[in-house]
């Protein structure tokens, strides 16, 4: 007689442990189950998100992620221990064009709460974007702007303020003459950026201190860069913006023997 109740007892027992609740992660990154994706946006820009099945056959979500923001995925049916695909196509202020279109695998795992979301994060102000796996970010589920350390301005943002000019660009000469030539470099709020002495046929690069423009005034010499017969010299100059992945701003020296003048171009 005393067995049922006994019985009853481990019963209850077994049911409360099954439906007991899972041990959660740390307070902020919310994982909800690996049955439910999320996607951890750390940067200001907007961004369309879309999840695919491992063949990227099939689009099982898609929607928009707010700056700065979490979004939980669950109507894709996703499965523990499943692969997907989670693409971010990240957009310019007005949403017009991509500025970036990167992609991510993930598969989710019990109790790997790490694997369960991923996070967008950007390079510094560049173009360049990337995934990482988890809440990197230390996003909470709520509070839009919790997920962005600093702020940043977003492409084309019309109230974004004019960029710095690049801390360092290369200024080259060529001086295809026969001459010496006296180069100085100079900007609008430097008149003496870089001084030298250019042989005959040579070719030279320096590193300077970045600006938007370079200006450079060049004087031919026959025999030295101090040569004293002033009136055998002859004075040109011109301005060029840096330009290229190496930032350079190229000029050339060259003698018309048909005007029997030396100019300065920008090749």
């Amino acid at each position: 007689m005393t067995a049922f109740p006994v019985a009853r007892t481990l019963l209850a027992g077994a049911v409360l442990l099954a439906f007991a609740p899972h041990p959660r992660a740390a307070e902020g990154s919310d994982p909800g189950s690996c049955e439910t994706v999320r996607t951890y946006n750390a940067t200001n820009n907007q961004i369309w998100v879309t999840i695919q099945d491992l063949g990227k056959t099939r689009n099982m979500d898609y929607g928009w992620v707010a700056p700065c923001s979490v979004r939980t995925w669950r109507s894709g049916g996703y499965y523990c221990g499943s692969y997907y695909y989670v693409r971010a196509e990240v957009k310019n202020f007005n949403l017009s064009r991509n500025v970036a279109d990167t992609r991510v695998q993930i598969n989710p795992q019990g109790e790997n709460y790490s694997s369960w979301g991923v996070t967008l994060r950007r390079v510094g102000t560049s173009d360049s974007y990337f995934w990482e796996h988890g809440n990197t970010a230390g996003c909470t589920p709520t509070g839009v702007t919790a997920c962005c350390a600093s702020f940043q301005w977003v492409q084309d943002d019309p109230n974004a303020p004019p960029p710095g000019p690049p801390p360092q660009a290369f200024v080259q000469f060529n001086n295809t003459t026969r001459a010496y030539v006296a180069v100085t470099v100079y900007t609008y709020d430097n008149p003496d950026l870089h001084e030298a002495c250019v042989a005959p046929y040579t070719k030279v690069a320096w590193p300077l201190k970045g600006y938007f423009e370079y200006r450079l005034r060049a004087t031919a010499h026959p025999r030295s860069c101090d040569d004293p017969e002033k009136g055998r010299t002859q004075v040109t100059e011109t301005k060029v913006k840096p330009i290229g992945p190496e930032l350079m701003a190229a000029f050339e020296f060259t003698y018309d023997k048909a005007k029997r003048l030396y100019e300065l171009t920008a090749p």
